[in-house]
């Protein structure tokens, strides 16, 4: 993580900056992408939420529950870009958004290649969804 990129997030609760390293964790059963934030090498937050029916590795829902402010970041970034689609649950819309892997690899440059060998991505916005396993 020391080479790559950190991201300046702002909390919505105490305004206080966090510089923060984000690491693809894996994916979540329903084979979006689970990403993580690290301040100062201790687990912040997770960026993304699994709340089924993704069904696309390079899309997950957004968790506006617990990061406040967080689509902000990652639409300024290049980060990510909102998809329209979203799902309400305990009283929280949680939009999706779909990853951008060009952007994303500044961040977590390791993390980034790992994650296309295991969906068999070529080239970083191009995926054979078709590749995706589970594990029962």
């Amino acid at each position: 993580m020391d080479s790559n990129k950190t991201l300046t997030y702002i909390s919505a609760w105490s305004g206080e900056p966090s510089e923060l390293t984000l690491r693809i964790a894996g994916f979540y059963q329903d084979g979006s992408i689970c990403i993580e934030s690290y301040e100062d090498w201790e687990p912040f937050g997770r960026l993304t939420v699994c709340l089924g029916n993704i069904n696309d590795p390079l899309k997950s829902y957004i968790d506006v529950n617990n990061m406040p402010g967080i689509e902000t970041l990652l639409k300024d970034s290049g980060l990510a870009k909102p998809t329209g689609e979203w799902k309400v649950s305990a009283f929280c819309k949680y939009p999706v958004y779909e990853f951008n892997l060009d952007e994303l690899r500044k961040y977590c440059s390791e993390d980034v290649e790992k994650f296309k060998d295991v969906f068999n991505i070529e080239n970083d916005q191009e995926k054979d969804e078709g590749d995706i396993e589970y594990d029962d």
